[in-house]
C-alpha cells in the first residue's frame, strides 16, 4: 500500500507560544496513522510566515498527494487564499480545514 505524503499549511507556532495547536495534533495522528506529514510554518512573522508556506509548497509539490491549508476567517485567510491557488496552477489536491465563524461573510466581500 502506498504512504500518502501530505503537505500541511498552518500556523506551528506552538513551541514559541505553547498553545497546543491543530495542526500538531492532527499531524500527529496523521502520521500514528502511517502518512507522511511535512507541516510549514513555525515563522511568528506574518510574512516570513506566509513566505515560508508558499516556499515550502513550491519546494515539495513534486513529492506530495495532498495540501491541507488551516483556514481561519482572519487574515490568515489570505494565507489560505494564496496557498489554495499556488496548488491549482501545480495540479495538486488541497483540502481546506475550516475554522473561525465568519468565513462566509468574508467570501462574500472577495471579488476575483
Amino acid at each position: 500500500m502506498k504512504q500518502h505524503k501530505i503537505l500541511y499549511i498552518g500556523n506551528n507556532l506552538t513551541g514559541k507560544t505553547k498553545y497546543n495547536s491543530t495542526i500538531v495534533v492532527l499531524s500527529s495522528l496523521l502520521r500514528a496513522e502511517g502518512f507522511s506529514v511535512t507541516i510549514s510554518s513555525d515563522k511568528t512573522n506574518k510574512l516570513l510566515r506566509l513566505l515560508a508556506m508558499c516556499f515550502t509548497l513550491m519546494k515539495h509539490r513534486n513529492k506530495i498527494d495532498y495540501v491541507l491549508i488551516d483556514t481561519f476567517s482572519t487574515i490568515n485567510f489570505y494565507y489560505a487564499l494564496m496557498i489554495s491557488q499556488i496548488a491549482r496552477v501545480f495540479n495538486l489536491k488541497y483540502i481546506p480545514i475550516l475554522h473561525g465563524g465568519n468565513l462566509p461573510e468574508r467570501l462574500e466581500r472577495i471579488s476575483f
